[in-house]
């Protein structure tokens, strides 16, 4: 057992927060990076052909289905994947139709534009709530995205809708 005096403590005392404050910023910088999060108003959302007349866009509902028939819309990511790999993509939708769900599908596309890989998820039943639904990716690289959606037409419950649509890179 080491015996201190007290002016051993005070000079420990003195630079044990310098020492602490190193060794945390050390370990701090050896963690992986962190994930990088882009969110899309979906106002970027364009009906397929054939579809123009179904949809309508909303400064902060984004786009919906105004009709009473089933539409599709393609919704695009402007982005530069650093890693070249997408862990997941959440879209923030509003399902109102109580017999049909909102269906989307995520498109990992190589550099020549072709698809590499396709996830799809759709939701179950219907409600005035927003919900959020998960598109899952490979751990694959790609080049881009392209996501598609198809969202039921109008009931008495409602437009469906999708507000947003967030890409979570690892």
């Amino acid at each position: 057992m080491v015996k201190c005096n007290s002016s051993t403590s005070k000079k420990i005392s003195k630079f044990l927060p310098a020492t602490v404050v190193s060794f945390g910023l050390c370990a701090a910088m050896s963690l992986p990076a962190r994930a990088e999060d882009f969110l899309y108003n979906a106002n970027f959302c364009t009906p397929i052909l054939g579809d123009a007349n179904k949809f309508q866009h909303y400064n902060q509902w984004g786009v919906g289905n105004v009709s009473g028939s089933t539409g599709t819309v393609q919704c695009p990511f402007i982005q530069d994947f650093n890693s070249g790999r997408v862990d997941s993509v959440w879209v923030t939708l509003y399902d109102r139709h109580p017999g049909e769900n909102v269906r989307c599908t995520l498109y990992g596309l190589g550099l020549e534009g072709v698809i590499i890989w396709e996830v799809s998820n759709s939701t179950s039943g219907s409600g005035v709530a927003h919900r959020f639904l998960q598109l899952k990716a490979p751990q694959q690289r790609v080049a881009g995205l392209n996501m598609t959606c198809t969202l039921p037409g109008t009931t008495n419950q409602g437009i469906s809708h999708i507000a947003s649509y967030r890409v979570i890179t690892p």
